[in-house]
């Protein structure tokens, strides 16, 4: 099912789930524990969850970073490189337009990738 979260509150949409997988961060981690199952999880790539208020809920909730590694990106690099992987590319900025290319970001509603062009 397709929420559009600019028209509603998804928390007003989504019936309780077993598991919200968060990859934007800010409020939509508080948020997310009202749709939660008891005994289901919050995971966030984009913030910490605040453990008291899962535990007031008996939820999990978990944060975890990416971890680089250089020999992955030389084969995302090579992949690239033979068109076998494509990026979609928003908006190009150049840098001294850094600002709007943030507050671009931090609107929520891009599709593909910013670039700051130095």
């Amino acid at each position: 099912e397709v929420i559009d979260y600019s028209a509603r509150p998804f928390e007003e949409v989504v019936d309780p789930v077993d598991v919200v997988f968060d990859t934007y961060g800010g409020d939509n981690i508080p948020r997310s524990f009202s749709v939660v199952k008891s005994g289901g999880s919050l995971v966030t790539i984009a913030g910490s969850p605040d453990q008291n208020e899962a535990a007031a809920r008996g939820i999990h909730a978990k944060s975890f970073l990416v971890r680089v590694e250089e020999g992955q990106l030389a084969q995302i690099a090579d992949l690239m490189a033979s068109g076998h992987l494509k990026v979609t590319v928003d908006h190009v900025f150049p840098l001294a337009e850094a600002g709007k290319a943030h507050a671009l970001s931090a609107g929520g509603h891009v599709r593909g990738k910013i670039v700051l062009q130095v």
